[in-house]
């Protein structure tokens, strides 16, 4: 029995994985762009019960991003694309994205 609830329960698991896996073509129009500066954070890494501890610096890299946005089913559909600099600064608001993509859906 034990058998047959696990085997029911990875199926389950393994349809809404698959159900979550969006359309990896999403076109659109870009509405928006975002960067982020490169920056370092603190982390606390305790030793144990005593409080002994030390800060770690964690660098996060600069982040370029382009904010898409289509009409899907009759509803606004919006995706964040992480890019590099130069695709950053290609399209201008506007333009489709990406480039030379048919917006078919």
């Amino acid at each position: 029995m034990a058998q047959g609830i696990s085997k029911r329960l990875s199926a389950a698991v393994l349809a809404l994985f698959i159900a979550s896996c969006g359309d990896d073509r999403f076109s659109g129009e870009v509405v928006g762009k975002y960067h982020r500066d490169a920056y370092t954070s603190y982390v606390w890494i305790s030793h144990g019960r005593n409080g002994g501890g030390h800060m770690v610096p964690v660098h996060h890299p600069e982040k370029w991003c382009l904010i898409v946005r289509r009409e899907s089913g009759g509803e606004v559909v919006e995706r964040l694309f992480d890019v590099n600099k130069s695709v950053f600064e290609n399209p201008p608001l506007g333009d489709h994205y990406p480039p030379g993509s048919l917006d078919t859906q």
